[in-house]
């Protein structure tokens, strides 16, 4: 068998993967949650796995109602200024 090589593709440039960013479907960031949801209700992490488990889940959680707060305010754009109004009428 007769192989030859006769130029070699650049290696890709190394990319961390914090600098990379992605658009995805905010019910695909749910789902995840769901799943992650499940597997520590059915007892799939190992105890010590469960601090990175808990800190995804946090960080999915936070972008999820972040997400769905500024989705709330393009609806519905004096939502906030009526609850600080309300807040501040209370006092």
């Amino acid at each position: 068998m007769n192989m030859e090589v006769t130029e070699l593709a650049p290696a890709p440039a190394q990319v961390k993967a914090d600098q990379v960013n992605l658009q995805v479907n905010l019910q695909f960031l749910i789902n995840v949650r769901n799943i992650i949801d499940i597997s520590v209700k059915r007892a799939t992490w190992k105890p010590t796995e469960l601090t990175s488990v808990g800190k995804l889940y946090e960080n999915l959680d936070s972008t999820i109602n972040s997400a769905i707060e500024q989705v709330n305010q393009k609806l519905n754009p004096t939502a906030t200024e009526e609850v600080v109004d309300e807040a501040l009428s209370s006092e």
